[in-house]
Formats: structure tokens, sequence, C-alpha cells
């Protein structure tokens, strides 16, 4: 258990007759950046005060380096928590700032100073620690308040939507910078967002939480091309999702039955006959006009609706049961492709779906 620096077993966390997280249970791995990601309300911030002492588990155990955590107040577990409002000190230095929660503890001079200046090396703002609150940037100061955090060595950095606040170029820049200070002081990181895209770009791991429970946990590419639930197919990225019943089922493979559409596809577990399941492609898995007709999925479609997105052109086709299908198709060249209206196939062989069952665990 020495590599494992988070543990949640069977917590659940109500309040009143609302439960907010249901019976969860997951490890993170020393050094790990782990984030949780959901739609507001799914549990995850719970989760994060939890584990930081904010909250304490209805039923439950959190251990955090192989200690029991569960009723131990924050002041004495070793973690350290960000918020979107980073709630900096206006009146203090940059410096001061950063110190402050050493100078607390009793540290000597010398040894704050040796480890503040490790901080502005850590976050490259070398030569601002006379400076005010009031004349950083909004990345500056996002920086100076992972440095307040990460100053005290803890044996996890909590984070709570830290790069809400930001603009987007803004915030895609930090997500980068975040990604680089965890990977250069190895401490574990457990990210709390609702943006897919934030997680995909700096976790090891990924916890998609809905409605009090975790759905699923692995890496980006692991959640993005194999969802084992069809809130994890649409919560993370774009997907074309066909609701059917197994009309057949062999030899690694099935046919759902989608309202008239034979879809076949790679069965990636057990399936019956007449079981209620969904099949997940994402848009960049299909293939529209030459050469879509050769494939397993072969259908005809009319085009609805094309946009230009620049690296990708999106394109909406309505195929002859009624259903409408996203196509994305990589801009290698500028060509003018198809219009509304443009009588076309679409395709994709089996491989490129993803089987999802009706209460798929």
């Amino acid at each position: 258990m020495g590599d494992i620096d988070v543990e949640l077993r069977g917590v659940t966390k109500r309040f009143g007759s609302v439960t907010a997280v249901d019976n969860v249970s997951f490890h993170i791995k020393k050094g790990e950046f782990f984030s949780l990601l959901g739609p507001s309300g799914c549990g995850k911030t719970t989760i994060l005060r939890m584990v930081s002492g904010f909250e304490t588990p209805t039923e439950g155990v959190i251990e955090i380096g192989g200690e029991d955590m569960s009723r131990r107040v924050p002041f004495k577990r070793p973690t350290n928590l960000v918020f979107q409002h980073l709630a900096l000190f206006p009146h203090l230095t940059v410096y001061k700032n950063i110190a402050f929660g050493l100078e607390m503890k009793g540290f000597s001079k010398s040894e704050i100073r040796k480890r503040v200046d490790e901080m502005f090396d850590l976050i490259q703002l070398q030569g601002y620690a006379e400076r005010k609150i009031s004349q950083l940037s909004g990345g500056q100061k996002q920086r100076i308040a992972i440095a307040r955090a990460l100053v005290n060595h803890p044996t996890v950095l909590l984070l709570d939507e830290p790069l809400g606040a930001l603009d987007l170029k803004l915030r895609e820049q930090m997500q980068l910078e975040l990604k680089r200070i965890q990977r250069e002081v190895g401490t574990t990181f457990v990210y709390v967002t609702h943006d897919q895209k934030e997680a995909i770009t700096m976790s090891n791991s990924i916890a998609v939480m809905n409605n009090g429970i975790v759905e699923q946990i692995g890496d980006a590419g692991e959640i993005y091309e194999n969802p084992r639930t069809v809130f994890v197919a649409n919560f993370i990225g774009e997907t074309n999702l066909f609701d059917g019943t197994v009309s057949s089922n062999g030899n690694g493979a099935a046919t759902v039955d989608c309202a008239g559409l034979a879809v076949k596809v790679a069965a990636n577990g057990p399936v019956m006959d007449g079981q209620r399941a969904s099949v997940s492609v994402r848009p960049e898995k299909i293939r529209i006009g030459a050469g879509s007709d050769t494939l397993t999925n072969s259908y005809e479609g009319v085009v609805e609706d094309v946009v230009y997105q620049g690296s990708t052109t999106s394109y909406r086709v309505r195929l002859g049961n009624g259903r409408d299908v996203n196509v994305a198709v990589q801009n290698t060249e500028r060509s003018d492709g198809f219009s509304p209206g443009a009588a076309i196939k679409v395709g994709w062989e089996p491989e490129r779906g993803v089987l999802i069952p009706e209460h798929a665990p």
C-alpha cells in the first residue's frame, strides 16, 4: 500500500435526506494527477472536502498515506486545498503570502527563505517577492496560490476548480503550467473540474462522477475510447448513440437493432440476445462520402448542416430512418466538401463503435 496516497472505501455523505456521495471506493497512487470530473451537483467537490477534512463522511473510511483520516480535523491532515477564489492576502507581499503557512508553523527564517525561494523557481516568478497581490495578473495569482499550498510539502494537494475564473486562453496556458508543476514536484494532485477537456489535458487518471457515484475510472484514452456507460460516452467528448436491442450475438461481435438500422459492433463483454444496449460511435470514427459504401455499417443519408471549425469540419447527416448522425472530418487540405442537401453515404467498421449494455456496471 506504500504506493497509494489516498484511498476511499465505501464512502457515503448525506445532507439530510439528500445523498451527495453514494458508497464510493477508489484509490489514488502516489504522484498521480487525479481528476474528479462531472457536472454540477455530482458529488465531486463533496469528496474533495471530505478528503481535506472540511466535511465528515456519513459512512466509510478515508485514508491518506495509509492512515485513517475520516475524523481528523483539516489542520492535522497532510493536505492543502486551493479554491477557485484563491483567498490570497491583498495586504501582504507575494513573499509573505507564500511564507504565511510556514510562519504560522514556527519555521526558522532561513528555512522559510529556502522553501519560498524554491517555490519562486518552481512557478517561474523570480523577482516578484516584494510585489503586492493587486499588481499580479490572473495567471500569476494562480501560481502564487499553488506555491503557497506546496511550500508546506503536503502529501496531497487538493484543487477545487482553481482555473474557473480565468478566460479561455489563460485557462489553457495554466492547465499546461499546472501539469508541469505537478510533474516537477511529484506531489499527488487531486483536481475537481466539470470541464472534460481540462481533465483530459492534465490528468493521469480521471474519475467520472454522476449523481453521487463514480461511473468510470481510467486514463483519458481509456475513458474516451472505451466508455462503460452511456453517461460517460456523452460526457467525455461528443458521440453518436444508437439505442436498441441486441438481435444477434456471437464470435466477439453483436448486431443491435436501432429503430430499423442494423448496427454491427465488436462485443467487448458478455451480452445476450434481446438485451437493451447502446452503440457509441465518435464523430471522427465515421467516414463520409468516398469509400463509406464499402464499410460494414454503411447507410444512405442527406447532409443537413455543415460547420467549418478550423482543424475539422462537422457534418450533420439525416439517415433514412430519420436519425441524425454527426461526422467530424479532418481538414488536411482546403476543400469545399459536401453542401447541405447533398445525398451521401456514411459508414464505419464494427470495431469503431463501443457496445454499452443497459445497466452497465
